[in-house]
């Protein structure tokens, strides 16, 4: 059994796709080498708007974008005017030469369709249900009308026996039972974010092709023209077939499911469905349960991917995006089955990394090993999400650095606002996009990634070892009511074999792709026989099969296995081979592996690989293997491309010597190309021999190195490797500075009353403003505002409770009054009658100015308002659902001080000194700082110099000398030469410290250091994080004097 007809083009015919010299695409990378980040709309879309933000991505160094729906949303999804927005925006990107790319739902997971698919109930997802009933509690009269009932055997928690019964005579019959077994077949509950209907029946293919009418021929009537061109793909967002089924007591299912079962496996599942609840006393591993997940990945996969894969090819689109819960195996599992079967059906196969933290190393190698062997020349990541404001350019580059190192090819960043009003704001921060104070400079990382892209896009892989794909294991493993999460001992460790194989291949510089049992049926298979015997799978071409630990292997695995073998080809079996073979006790597999067995041990295993013919060895001076590079190295023509990438985030290896192992290589230069800089450099220093070059090189902590070993000789300047002696401090106790924006006082607490037709209903007493709205929301019985409630654009218009009020007044303090411009920035001003100290604020007619997002109006406030000592802001208005209680902001040329509850306006330092900035004036402040001064040097004529700040915080730096264009400098263990622009004499330094939004939009009271995840959630008070009242803020700085360094050849 197989995944059937997988026959997809590669990718849709275009013209920037067309191969270029290697040189010119690295110098100047074509559109489809560029991030196309998540375009979120989220709020009315209009034409003035959108065009200025595509322009706004252009000026950012982005490739395109993908229209993608978020919450907030208030343009009708799919309407009329849905369809304008995005022909205005195909219009525009053509204009500028960049891509425009759909995404397939209203938010995620795909199917839905907003809603609109399941509004038909028939195309809602299934699941079946179970209880677990005493016999001595069960009738027939209760219980017989369930889908299907069972007698049961258990000893302690393992089942004995079980019998169906249909008729109550039935079980007069059976003369042993503990427990009835009852299973309903049930549809999903419906939820908000599904804008109150229900997740789509994915395992239907008739619910998907519902999905791809509304969806994707919509999209065809009103773009179609523009596929293939301007248009080039479609994003599918975290489908699965278990969304809705979390921590219950139920298995996924579809009315089909039996059918397409006993057609492709010849027995009623209906008959074995305790066995996909409760493990069995005997044998250890239920083959029902295995065929279920099998058999459920399979329809998935068939029912989802490959109708979407297939129409996307027939109308010249790539199909992209990624599947749910991906990592850890168990997961993915759950959700979906093997994810590889799905990735085969897309034209671009993608992957999910969130965070900073999550080295999901498994997740791209699965990816980028479907794309090798079917040809795929992309492979796309959503990256970033969940990283908060706070995140930095080095953060940014490394992300996108390992799993370029892994196999990705295309990225897409997450995400990019269209709006910041109300909830929008907090979904997954920070902003890649014009509300960030650094979107002007973030081309420069752009630019570096699309040169790698340009670069590792081409040619093949050289990869030598194929690993099986060891998912069906967990197949055995999975108790279908098993809570997402929460897996049992068994299944956690079974995941910490499959983490450890890959980290051990990965870490020992043994590229490996992984083989998935289901599709290598229905890929081309030959063995072939040269100096080594190679079983070429699909693109790819492999001299070891590995056979990790795993319970279960295909019959059909095994024939191709022992055809390779007997022909001379290396398989084998680390630790023992398993005892199942489809899912069934069997010897075929232990007979098999006699004396291809190794024992389970790391440097057994990879003493074993690296003697079958390694081609990288990246080592340090005592000859060990540095475990914390990675490597990707590809075959482009004649040549080879080397790229590597320090994963160790605070060491430097700066005696790194790579020995290469391939044919007829000894005479070929090695190139280093740096993709930062746009510049290449021959490395000189070369040991040669037949089939191996050896060089040395220095990688910094966290960095990557691209070479291309060419049998072309260039003339290019000489990598030289320097020793670096430290020169002197630019000592500066005292530095002038200049902002690029409005300093900032939060004000996010408030005293809150609440009306009803005059009479008081609420009142609060210095509560945080989202806690207000929370605790307001649940008085009048409102939805609350989550991230997942309805969009606007489906909400029905429903009766608000007539004659609500609030009154919400800010306190703050003035200690020195402000000598210039104060202005009040807030949402929604028009819903609000605004005092300061009894003054009334004048509502301005129209409201054009804003503060770092459009729906942040700032209103102009008279100097006379303000006070010494305390002042009272009040705000009032009517409450409704649409009502967006927010944070709001005093704006000006002030310094501010706070002991984390109560703030004061300040006078503003002439100076600033080294140190954090937010306890000299700047707690809030959410912009760039330029810090400026000069200093005496008198440079040598024969030496270098460069200069690095060796403690900063901030997103990165940019440093100028003798007002020279700065350039950026992302990381404090970083440096730039300088020797240029040096002077005998006063020379001036600026140096630009790139901030972020964080102290200003937060999350401000999330108790955590490091945050690992930054979400909706992270900036309400609840049971998910960790709560403080006082202010958490960013420290961000200066902290060292800047250093001039020395350098002699």
């Amino acid at each position: 059994m197989s995944i059937s007809n997988i026959q997809l083009d590669s990718t849709p015919k275009q013209k920037c796709l067309k191969k270029r010299q290697l040189k010119e695409d690295f110098a100047n990378p074509s559109t489809i080498c560029r991030g196309k980040p998540f375009w979120a709309w989220n709020d009315l879309c209009e034409e003035k708007e959108l065009r200025r933000q595509i322009r706004i991505f252009k000026e950012m160094g982005f490739g395109g974008f993908f229209m993608h729906a978020r919450t907030g949303l208030k343009t009708k999804y799919l309407s009329k005017e849905w369809f304008n927005a995005v022909k205005v925006c195909v219009d525009e990107a053509n204009k500028i030469g960049l891509e425009a790319w759909l995404y397939d739902e209203d938010r995620w997971p795909s199917g839905t369709a907003g809603g609109l698919v399941t509004k038909d109930p028939q195309y809602r997802m299934k699941c079946l249900k179970f209880e677990k009933i005493a016999a001595t509690d069960f009738s027939w009269e209760k219980y017989g009308s369930c889908s299907f009932v069972f007698t049961a055997l258990f000893r302690d928690t393992k089942l004995i026996k079980y019998i169906p019964v249909s008729r109550e005579v039935d079980i007069e019959k059976i003369e042993e039972v503990d427990y009835f077994l009852v299973f309903r077949i049930e549809t999903v509950a419906s939820l908000t974010r599904y804008n109150g209907q229900a997740y789509t029946d994915t395992l239907n293919p008739e619910a998907v092709r519902k999905f791809i009418e509304i969806t994707h021929e919509a999209y065809l009537r009103e773009i179609g023209n523009s596929f293939g061109s301007t248009v080039l793909g479609i994003f599918t967002d975290e489908p699965n077939c278990r969304d809705g089924n979390d921590k219950k007591a139920e298995a996924s299912w579809t009315d089909k499911f039996p059918e397409y079962f006993q057609k492709h496996f010849g027995y009623d599942i209906t008959r074995k469905l305790p066995e996909l609840f409760f493990d069995m006393a005997s044998p250890l591993f239920s083959k029902a349960r295995y065929d279920y997940y099998a058999c459920r990945s399979q329809l998935f996969t068939e029912a989802f991917a490959k109708q979407i894969g297939q129409w996307c090819r027939n109308n010249n689109l790539f199909f992209t995006g990624h599947g749910i819960e991906e990592s850890p195996l168990s997961e993915q599992a759950s959700s979906t089955g093997s994810l590889m079967q799905f990735y085969a059906y897309m034209q671009i196969p993608g992957i999910d990394m969130l965070t900073d933290y999550r080295s999901e190393y498994i997740t791209p190698k699965q990816c980028s090993s479907v794309a090798r062997q079917f040809g795929r020349k992309w492979v796309l990541s959503e990256l970033y999400g969940c990283t908060g404001w706070d995140t930095t350019f080095e953060t940014y580059k490394y992300i996108g650095d390992w799993q370029a190192a892994l196999g990705v090819t295309m990225r897409c960043p997450h995400l990019s606002w269209y709006s910041m009003a109300g909830e929008a704001k907090r979904d997954y921060p920070a902003s890649i996009h014009f509300h960030s104070p650094w979107w002007k400079q973030f081309k420069k990382i752009e630019d570096y990634f699309a040169r790698i892209n340009s670069i590792l896009s081409q040619g093949q892989a050289v990869c030598n070892v194929a690993m099986v794909n060891p998912i069906e294991s967990f197949y055995f493993l999975l108790r279908a009511d098993a809570q997402r999460y929460e897996s049992g001992e068994e299944t956690s460790k079974f995941d910490k074999v499959c983490r450890n194989m890959a980290c051990w291949l990965l870490n020992s510089h043994i590229d490996f792709d992984y083989v998935d049992e289901a599709l290598l049926p229905d890929q081309e298979i030959k063995i072939v026989k040269e100096e080594d015997v190679i079983l070429k799978i699909g693109k790819m071409e492999y001299r070891v099969i590995v056979i990790p630990p795993i319970l279960t292997i295909r019959k059909s695995t095994l024939q191709i296995l022992k055809e390779f073998s007997e022909q001379g080809g290396i398989v084998i079996f680390v630790g023992d081979a398993p005892d199942f073979v489809d899912g069934s006790l069997s010897e075929e597999a232990k007979i098999f592996s006699q004396n291809k067995c190794i024992k389970p041990e790391r440097d057994v295993f990879i003493k074993f690989l690296k003697s079958s013919g390694g081609n990288i060895y990246i080592e340090n001076d005592m000859g060990e293997e540095i475990e914390k590079i990675f490597y990707q190295l590809r075959k482009v023509d004649n040549d080879l491309v080397l790229f590597i990438v320090n994963i160790d985030r605070n060491k430097d290896y700066n005696k790194t010597f790579i020995r290469i192992c391939y044919p007829a290589i000894s005479q070929s230069q090695v190139q280093l190309w740096d993709a930062v800089n746009n510049k290449r450099y021959s490395v000189t220093q070369v040991r040669r021999s037949e089939f191996e070059l050896k060089f040395k090189i220095d990688i910094s902590a966290g960095q990557s190195r691209l070479f291309l070993i060419s049998k072309v000789h260039e003339n290019l300047s000489e990598y030289v490797t320097v020793s670096k002696t430290e020169g002197c401090q630019i000592k500066c106790d005292q530095w002038d500075y200049l902002l690029d924006d409005d300093n900032v006082l939060v004000l996010d607490r408030a005293d809150c009353t609440v009306m009803q037709n005059n009479q008081e209903i609420m009142s609060l007493d210095s509560q945080e403003i989202l806690r207000i709205d929370d605790l307001v929301r649940e008085k009048l019985n409102y939805s609350l505002r989550t991230g997942t409630e309805i969009q606007p654009w489906a909400k029905e218009r429903t009766q608000n409770i007539d004659g609500i009020s609030i009154k919400l007044k800010y306190e703050f303090f003035i200690d020195d009054l402000p000598q210039s411009f104060v202005k009040l920035a807030i949402e929604q001003p028009a819903n609000w009658k605004i005092r300061l100290n009894e003054h009334l604020i004048d509502m301005l007619s129209e409201l054009k100015d804003w503060w770092v997002d459009p729906a942040i109006k700032t209103l102009p406030i008279h100097a006379s308002f303000l006070c010494e000592g305390r002042n009272m802001l009040t705000i009032e208005g009517t409450f409704n659902e649409d009502t967006d209680l927010e944070v709001i902001y005093l704006l000006g040329n002030f310094a501010v001080a706070t002991d984390g509850i109560k703030s004061m306006i300040q006078k503003m330092p002439t100076k600033f000194k080294l140190g954090s900035v937010t306890n000299q004036g700047l707690p809030f402040y959410g912009g760039n700082i330029l810090y400026k001064s000069s200093f005496y040097f008198d440079p040598k004529l024969c030496s270098r110099y460069w200069l690095g700040v060796k403690d900063f915080n901030a997103s990165a730096i940019e440093i100028s000398i003798n007002g020279n264009q700065s350039v950026l400098c992302s990381d404090s263990k970083n440096s730039i030469e300088i020797t240029d622009v040096l002077k005998k004499g006063f020379n001036e330094i600026c140096i630009n410290l790139l901030g972020s939004r964080r102290n200003s939009f937060g999350p401000l009271h999330m108790a955590d250091e490091k945050p690992v995840y930054v979400s909706a959630a992270s900036f309400r008070q609840n049971e998910y994080y960790k709560w403080q009242e006082k202010y958490k803020l960013v420290e961000y700085g200066m902290y060292q004097f800047p250093v001039i360094y020395e350098y002699e050849s």
